[in-house]
């Protein structure tokens, strides 16, 4: 290659290239040098190389150049400064420059321009400080906190804003800031900034925008004159949450390509740990609104019985709010009006006076209109009626939500602050649909537990009325069967005997039958009282064994009574030990056709276990866990040949709960069944069940 053509490339290259002599001076360079300095070849012959440094870097670029010539080679990286008067950093390498003797005559070398590297470098660290700050935090005022001071910093801003649109909102706020005046941060509080915003929707769209001189972009920035901005969109995953702004004051440099890049960069980290933020956020919501609506379910679910639901209600309310008071109106259906039913919070006696009054529809029609949602209301936006009667109980403000039936509005809970100036946050409001919804559903059941206890009423008086209207005249055919038996009537013939015999034994099952009907009603009504008093238990098993005589007195059975000798005395009711344990032999004498029964009573601890066992049937493993229920007839044949409707075993299991004491049962098929009868020593319940 010619020296021409040399030449040439040297000219095309982007990097300084220069020589310098012994002293420093410049001896040749490219057209590179000249359009960097401004000056012309002329003015560059013979300056000192350290002229074009920034003052700053002189000192250390002398004492390079001396490491060069000492060396034979040397670089470093200094601020060139060029003809606009910026300065700007070069990394510079040379070698001396020796003559045909091999004399050392100067140096040469190459300055490459590193701002793009440097700017790299910087964003990159910069960015991992943001890193650094954003992923040690979850509180969303923190992390803004956090990056804007970041932000300031890196970028010389004077003020450092965020617009933020909470999630379900259509426009933005101002939710955080640094460097703002207080009182503009006072007035832009309250103002929400449109969807769009300004210049064209650019930034929500997703571009980065400079602002040179905020007074010129609209008439509502007049008083901005010579502030600079920049505006980088806080986006991820296609979803625009918000703008990172920041501004220098009027005589600040403007904000370069550089600082718009360094800010999207910082906006879009900021928009992925916000994103984060939010999300945890509703997790803490989710677990808040489910542990809140857990404490309402588990307090409503403690007593379905009216009032009763309806205060433990209110209370709850108040406590998982946090507000101060809580009432519930229902619609009384036979007078056609709303009436307060109750309330936690507020003074008994002003209370007592509200449930007195009967609150037209009327008053109520504009909140029960169209009511599925928890609605808010300040005491002043309440009709004229209504608002009389909130400054009477003192509410400034309240959460309501509806009672349904289905479709039809059945009333209304409601949470209140009766002393603070204080708007229910959207969570509060979540929180009160639930409970609005577990309210209805609680009601609901209520009014059907109350519907299945009338019924049940109705049903079990029926049964008595019943089992007396039945009991009576059969005690009478029992009778005149007796006197017919022992011949008041003159003498029967044997067929005749046999047929009064299976006469009076079927009207004798006839009335055990209604017996049990007739003590099993009783139990469900809750009209058996329980009279404890000191039991010699030998005495209760031997009026068992001589009242069940007539059953285990035959030639294929064998009985067992076996009663501890050291017994001590029992406090319980006689009457209803004897007919659990009476039920219990029946049942095992009648099932046992051939084989042996045994009753026998042992102390255990403090306990007396009383064990009746058979050698009859069995019962099965399927029938087994359903045999204490009412009308259960177990298993087999067998049982039905003896009759029953299966009320035996439930008024033992009944009659024990009430005495305190508790049965078991095992038992196989084919081998037999064991029954244990558990008793206290002493009855310890205070009152009477």
């Amino acid at each position: 290659m010619d020296a021409a053509n040399r030449e040439n490339v040297v000219e095309t290259i982007p990097d300084l290239i220069y020589a310098i002599d012994c002293e420093g001076r410049l001896l040749q360079w490219n057209r590179r040098l000249e359009e960097v300095t401004g000056l012309s070849g002329e003015e560059l012959r013979g300056r000192d190389a350290l002229d074009f440094f920034a003052p700053y870097e002189r000192e250390r670029v002398a004492e390079a150049i001396a490491d060069a010539f000492r060396e034979g080679y040397g670089h470093i990286e200094a601020d060139l400064i060029h003809a606009d008067g910026t300065a700007r950093p070069y990394h510079y390498s040379g070698v001396p420059l020796r003559n045909n003797l091999g004399e050392v005559v100067g140096l040469t070398g190459v300055g490459r321009d590193i701002s793009d590297r440097r700017e790299a470098e910087k964003r990159t660290a910069v960015l991992l400080e943001v890193a650094r700050d954003t992923s040690g935090t979850l509180d969303l005022g923190e992390l803004l906190e956090r990056v804007q001071r970041r932000t300031a910093d890196v970028l010389a801003c004077d003020t450092v804003m965020v617009l933020y649109r909470y999630p379900g909102e259509e426009d933005f706020r101002l939710i955080s800031q640094i460097g703002m005046p207080p009182e503009l941060a006072a007035n832009l509080a309250n103002v929400t900034f449109p969807s769009i915003g300004p210049f064209g929707g650019r930034v929500p769209r997703g571009e980065c925008v400079v602002v040179d001189d905020a007074a010129q972009t609209s008439p509502a920035m007049a008083g901005m004159q010579g502030v600079a901005l920049v505006l980088a969109p806080l986006r991820v995953r296609g979803r625009h949450l918000g703008t990172l702004i920041g501004s220098r004051r009027q005589g600040a440099p403007k904000f370069s390509p550089a600082d718009a890049q360094l800010c999207e960069s910082i906006a879009h980290q900021l928009a992925l740990a916000m994103e984060t933020t939010e999300l945890y956020r509703a997790q803490q919501e989710e677990a808040q609104v489910s542990g809140a609506l857990a404490r309402v379910g588990q307090e409503l679910m403690q007593g379905f019985d009216g009032p009763g639901l309806l205060d433990r209600l209110c209370r709850i309310t108040v406590e998982v709010l946090g507000c101060e008071s809580s009432h519930t109106i229902l619609f009384v259906g036979d007078a056609g009006t709303f009436t307060a039913v109750a309330s936690h919070g507020y003074q008994s006696e002003l209370w007592e006076s509200m449930r007195t009054l009967q609150l037209p529809t009327e008053w109520l029609s504009g909140m029960i209109d169209d009511f599925t949602e928890p609605r808010q209301q300040a005491s002043s936006e309440f009709s004229d009626d209504l608002r009389h009667i909130a400054e009477v109980l003192g509410i400034r403000s309240s959460l309501a939500v509806p009672l349904r039936r289905g479709d039809r509005v059945i009333g209304f809970h409601a949470a209140c602050y009766r002393t603070r100036e204080q708007v229910f946050t959207p969570l509060q409001a979540r929180i009160a649909a639930g409970i609005g919804q577990l309210a209805s559903l609680g009601l609901e059941h209520s009014r059907a537990l109350e519907a299945l206890e009338r019924a049940s009423r109705v049903k079990s008086e029926f049964v008595a009325t019943m089992s007396h209207e039945l009991r009576t005249p059969l005690n009478v055919i029992l009778g005149y069967h007796s006197l017919l038996l022992e011949g008041a009537w003159g003498t029967l013939s044997g067929e005749q005997l046999e047929v009064l015999g299976r006469a009076e034994q079927s009207a004798r099952q006839l009335l055990e039958l209604i017996t049990e009907t007739l003590d099993l009603s009783r139990l469900e009504a809750g009209r058996v009282s329980v009279d404890p008093t000191e039991v010699a238990l030998e005495q209760v098993i031997e009026a068992v064994e001589e009242e069940t005589r007539s059953l285990w007195e035959r030639p294929s059975l064998e009985t067992v009574w076996d009663v501890a000798p050291d017994l001590p005395r029992l406090w319980t009711d006689p009457l209803k030990l004897k007919v659990v344990l009476k039920n219990l032999v029946t049942n095992a004498l009648k099932y046992t056709e051939a084989g042996t029964v045994a009753l026998t009573a042992t102390r255990r601890g403090e306990e007396v276990e009383i064990c009746i066992a058979d050698t009859g049937p069995g019962i099965s493993a399927a029938a087994l866990p359903h045999i204490f229920e009412p009308f259960s007839q177990g298993d087999g044949s067998s049982k039905r040949g003896h009759g029953g409707v299966g009320l035996g075993l439930h008024i033992v299991r009944r009659l024990l709960d009430l005495i305190e004491g508790r049965v078991s049962v095992e038992s196989e098929l084919g081998r037999g069944s064991v029954f244990r009868v558990h008793l206290p020593l002493r009855w310890t319940a205070t009152e009477r069940r």
